[in-house]
């Protein structure tokens, strides 16, 4: 009786489990999707519906198997990842013919990088929704926008350190945080800020070298989620000074004959607005602390008080003026607030700021800055 018994709720916990497994996705069944990049199409095609074919999607898809074998192999003979692309009316579309060509489902929950290519950056508010109300993408995914070249040339180049690209692209993106020579923006604070401030901001750049070396450096400028043009390197590091993120940079300047690097390890930025008497003006208060890192010519005994005193007074002017050229290029070139000035009037009087044409004030508000430059170290590198 008591075996019987036994058996009775054997059968009862089996009928209970088995089914519940049925309807259960096999992870390991998956074809999972870790890069996505978007561009447009060459010619037009019309679709089934007599809509046009839109959007040039390509995915990276990893392959489990060889990635486990290549993970204790320094060369591995085959790749651990494939790409295809697909036109399609849609996004979903283009999804479901590169399904097509693939044994598994595809699944969009290991997506970890998104890229635009430039062709359709105008675009870029419908195609970020999309992914945001996917229900299988995550917050953590990376975005970026491809300049001169489509995304799918980025995608089907070569990794260098990695065993796929979407691991070799966002390793790219995640140095970059702290350097100043590229932007980083997630795909959340990206969105975030173009809903607040008019679809004006800044994003992350990629792009392809003339050796066809993926290069990671510079900014996407969009004004009302238009792409309305790029800031190189060079701009982008003058631009990251009125950037609230804290970054390495680099500063070089000739005094006395003598060449002084300096790198800012840590600032502290704010945006002050200031209303008198009606009128409007910002202050850009700037705090920058870091080292001097290599020295050339006809040095300066730097273990001298009065020679850091004579350093900090000089970087000063220089970091100056590259925060007047960063505000002057917003102002004057583009007429695109990415720095946020707006948002900060309105968080501070949003009854002023509603009472202004902030898109026709802001080329005109007077800015002024206030920089302060501290050396805490120096460097013997000669």
């Amino acid at each position: 009786m008591k075996n019987k018994l036994i058996y009775l709720l054997l059968i009862l916990l089996a009928i209970l489990i088995i089914p519940a497994c049925w309807d259960t996705k096999d992870i390991n069944n998956r074809a999972y999707i870790t890069a996505l990049g978007i561009d447009e199409v060459a010619s037009i095609t019309m679709g089934q519906e007599n809509i046009p074919f839109r959007y040039k999607v390509t995915v990276e898809i990893i392959k489990p198997a060889l990635l486990k074998e290549s993970s204790w192999k320094l060369q591995p003979e085959k790749a651990s990842s494939i790409v295809l692309t697909a036109e399609g009316e849609t996004i979903e579309k283009a999804l479901d013919l590169v399904q097509t060509n693939i044994s598994r489902p595809l699944t969009l929950s290991h997506l970890q990088i998104l890229l635009i290519g430039e062709g359709i950056a105008d675009n870029s508010k419908i195609i970020c929704n999309f992914f945001e109300k996917h229900p299988e993408v995550a917050r953590r995914v990376r975005l970026g926008f491809v300049q001169k070249n489509e995304a799918v040339d980025v995608l089907k180049t070569e990794p260098k350190l990695e065993s796929y690209i979407a691991k070799e692209l966002v390793g790219m993106v995640e140095i970059s945080k702290s350097f100043s020579l590229s932007t980083f923006k997630p795909f959340t604070s990206f969105l975030s800020e173009m809903r607040t401030n008019n679809g004006q901001t800044l994003g992350a750049a990629f792009s392809l070298s003339n050796n066809g070396d993926i290069v990671r450096i510079g900014s996407a400028i969009f004004d009302d989620w238009k792409l309305v043009g790029w800031l190189d390197g060079e701009e982008t590091r003058k631009a990251s000074l009125l950037l609230p993120e804290s970054r390495k940079i680099t500063f070089i300047g000739s005094l006395n004959e003598g060449i002084y690097t300096y790198k800012v390890d840590n600032k502290k930025t704010k945006i002050i607005p200031e209303i008198q008497n009606e009128k409007l003006k910002f202050i850009v208060r700037l705090k920058t602390d870091g080292i001097i890192l290599q020295e050339e010519g006809n040095e300066l005994l730097l273990s001298e008080p009065k020679n850091i005193d004579k350093l900090e007074k000089f970087f000063t002017q220089v970091i100056t003026g590259d925060v007047n050229e960063a505000i002057r290029k917003a102002q004057k070139i583009y007429n695109v607030d990415y720095f946020n000035f707006g948002m900060e009037l309105m968080n501070r009087n949003p009854d002023y700021f509603e009472s202004l044409d902030w898109k026709k004030t802001f080329p005109r508000v007077p800015i002024e800055t206030d920089i302060e430059v501290k050396i805490s170290r120096f460097g013997i590198a000669k």
